[in-house]
């Protein structure tokens, strides 16, 4: 989240309590974990589809579980634990991989 918010630091926060944190800029950051998520219609009773497509940046953490919502020009980043000191990174340009 800091690397998007060039123009000043920033705290950054995991929002698995909360579903959704914002940061504020120049284009704002919509920092999803839908870690407790129970499924689409959860996310969307809460409102939280009006995100995004309102000209921020989303960064969905568990995005899998909403995909379907997903744009179809979405940017997928996947981490995995490859080992204790490894991770294997993954983009795909288009729904999660």
């Amino acid at each position: 989240m800091q690397a998007f918010a060039k123009e000043k630091p920033i705290s950054v926060n995991s929002p698995t309590f909360v579903y959704l944190n914002i940061y504020e800029g120049s284009k704002s950051i919509y920092h999803f974990d839908l870690y407790r998520l129970h499924g689409v219609d959860e996310f969307l009773s809460m409102g939280f589809d009006e995100y995004l497509f309102a000209g921020g940046i989303c960064c969905i953490e568990w995005s899998e579980r909403i995909e379907v919502l997903l744009p179809p020009d979405c940017i997928c980043v996947r981490i995995s634990h490859e080992a204790e000191e490894c991770r294997r990174i993954a983009i795909n340009f288009g729904k999660p991989l």
